[in-house]
């Protein structure tokens, strides 16, 4: 799949997957909780 670079929704869609998926990782590591059993 080309996408074209007027396709700005799917550059949305995975600006917002990665912010989600690097907030997780730092509400992970942040955590109390946190130790050394989140799988990366």
């Amino acid at each position: 799949n080309i996408v074209k670079p007027g396709c700005s929704q799917d550059v949305l869609k995975a600006a917002l997957s990665s912010m989600a998926h690097v907030t997780e990782l730092l509400t992970i590591m942040s955590s109390p909780s946190y130790s050394g059993q989140a799988t990366i």
